[in-house]
């Protein structure tokens, strides 16, 4: 029996009407999501919509991927040229994480834990990117 192969294809939040919205770490870490990296590297991109709730992306920051690039040539040493396609595929899948889906994502929807923390800080920001939308549309 043949199995069909999977291929992965990236859906941007914005697109299924999720708003981006701005968090501190220490709200996030208020409301239980920690980030997904060590040493600092990781970033989260935080995302809101009225009845889903709150979605996160945990993704590797720039400056760790420049480091990674920059790396390349002493891992390929450690790891040898004939292995060159994993060390090769592992920095692809760093490099451009939403494209092979290799970050971890986090929700938290209505009456979970955390929500009407995480509620609490958006608010503001939520009200102010209305009005601006408001703005444009009767302008």
């Amino acid at each position: 029996m043949a199995h069909k192969e999977y291929r992965y294809e990236y859906r941007c939040p914005l697109s299924q009407g999720y708003t981006r919205v701005r968090i501190s770490k220490a709200a996030l870490c208020e409301a239980g999501i920690r980030t997904r990296h060590r040493f600092g590297s990781g970033a989260v991109a935080c995302y809101f919509h009225p009845e889903k709730g709150f979605y996160f992306e945990h993704c590797t920051q720039v400056w760790a991927k420049a480091l990674a690039v920059c790396l390349f040539p002493v891992s390929l040493l450690l790891g040898g040229v004939l292995h060159i396609k994993n060390i090769w595929g592992d920095l692809c899948r760093l490099v451009q994480e939403r494209r092979y889906g290799a970050f971890t994502t986090d929700r938290v929807q209505p009456g979970q834990h955390g929500y009407d923390e995480l509620l609490v800080h958006v608010g503001p920001t939520l009200r102010a990117s209305q009005r601006s939308k408001q703005n444009k549309e009767t302008s």
